[in-house]
């Protein structure tokens, strides 16, 4: 009403009283807006679920849509069922394309070389899976989230949170039987595999999607007593490398961060170049070998029956995608971790923790699968020099455990002052006759 006062009578007076009211009504809600979202991130407290559609409120986007047609071979698809197999034909054949294109022949003592030489050079220990109490079984049942999506049993966490003290000793009997056996439930290797769009803005197609794994509730209690055991046994037993900050106590990306920046900055006050190579591995969960990491265990004190039990629940494993409400077919894995599981992880870290022995002339801070090497020195050339020799080796230990080095997103970088920056080239590198690409900043870790 004041606007259209002003315009009207065009009087100085009136427009500044427009001016006024208007810039205080922006304030104002401004700083509503602002309190309404603190008090929503307040209430979320430590729920990532809770955090992250806050998050998507503030943005106006919503992630969970799915297509209801897909264009495919020229021609429109709607059943969602049709659309299901469509989108999971597709993760399928990008991760066979992949496993495809690896090393098929490599040497077991290449493999356990570094473990047996450096890790568990004068270690005696070893790793056996030990059985749950009904107590153990009852709390992580109590301790079920609620809001969490159902895995392919479709069964929920509220429900086994109430029947807990009716199942949680039968719970157990099985537990102990898997532990026990060596065996783990073929009825809990079914995933459920629900397709998330990469960008909001794009068309819901598989390559613009990025396929997030279900697991029943019940297998991950099962792996989270598993993965427990074996951190406290590799913890325990100064088996993982000192360079390694992801899912340890008192490590974080900043820890990583930290360690990495502050060995760059004391080389630079030495007057010293640094170069930083970051690696990226393509679908490195997915590539994980079966038959690799088993021998890895091994070769780390793992006895004959949690042998047992990790082959069998890395095997047989299969998974069906998940759109508006139909399942496609049941697609079998081969290869790799399971996503969305809580040994996972745990596992990838073990299949890759010898990598930093690899190296000879850098230096390696890891967080999961986030791999960064780096060399000082007194020239460019040396700096350089340094990074080529261990590309190479990187590449043969890639080869023989059969992941998959990206090299076009695999970057390099120069640190040192303005000053002695060189005007022209910096760090020129390449792996397998690809040029790897020299930035000038780059996002590690989310900074």
């Amino acid at each position: 009403m004041l606007k259209v006062l002003a315009a009207k009578s065009k009087l100085e007076i009136d427009e500044q009283n427009y001016r006024t009211f208007r810039n205080y009504a922006v304030k104002l809600n401004r700083r509503k807006k602002k309190l309404f979202f603190n008090n929503a991130f307040i209430d979320c407290k430590n729920d990532s679920k809770k955090v992250w559609n806050t998050v998507k409120g503030l943005l106006g986007t919503s992630i969970s849509s799915c297509p209801s047609s897909v264009e495919v071979d020229g021609r429109i698809i709607t059943k969602p069922v049709d659309i299901a197999n469509h989108f999971a034909d597709f993760f399928t054949k990008k991760i066979n394309l992949l496993s495809n294109n690896v090393n098929i022949h490599s040497s077991k003592q290449a493999i356990v070389q570094w473990i047996d030489d450096h890790i568990m050079s004068n270690k005696i220990c070893s790793f056996s899976l030990q059985t749950v109490s009904v107590e153990e079984v009852l709390n992580l049942l109590k301790s079920l989230p609620d809001g969490k999506s159902t895995g392919y049993d479709l069964m929920d966490n509220f429900l086994l949170r109430c029947a807990a003290p009716q199942i949680a000793v039968p719970l157990r009997c099985i537990f102990n039987w898997s532990l026990e056996k060596g065996m783990f439930a073929n009825v809990w290797k079914h995933a459920k595999l629900c397709p998330i769009p990469k960008d909001c803005k794009e068309p819901a197609t598989p390559a613009n999607s990025r396929p997030i794994s279900l697991l029943p509730t019940l297998s991950k209690i099962l792996e989270g007593i598993v993965s427990r055991q074996i951190w406290e046994y590799m913890e325990n037993n100064d088996l993982i490398t000192a360079n390694q900050h992801a899912y340890r106590k008192n490590h974080s990306t900043t820890t990583a961060l930290v360690d990495m920046t502050d060995q760059w900055l004391n080389a630079m006050d030495n007057g010293k170049f640094v170069g930083v190579l970051f690696l990226d591995f393509s679908a490195a969960f997915d590539l994980v070998d079966h038959e690799i990491i088993l021998t890895k265990l091994m070769h780390y004190g793992f006895k004959e029956v949690a042998l047992n039990w990790v082959q069998s629940y890395l095997t047989d494993r299969k998974q069906s995608t998940y759109i508006n409400g139909s399942f496609s077919s049941p697609h079998a894995l081969n290869c790799g971790i399971p996503q969305g599981s809580c040994l996972g992880p745990l596992l990838y870290l073990i299949y890759t923790n010898d990598l930093s022995y690899a190296l000879a002339e850098t230096q390696a801070t890891v967080f999961a699968d986030d791999t960064t090497i780096y060399a000082a020195g007194q020239s460019v050339q040396q700096v350089q020099q340094a990074l080529q020799g261990d590309l190479e080796n990187i590449r043969e230990w890639v080869c023989q455990n059969k992941l998959v080095l990206n090299t076009k997103k695999t970057k390099v970088m120069l640190v040192c002052s303005t000053r002695k920056r060189p005007k022209q080239h910096g760090i020129q590198l390449s792996m397998g006759g690809v040029q790897i690409e020299e930035v000038a900043e780059t996002k590690l870790l989310g900074v």
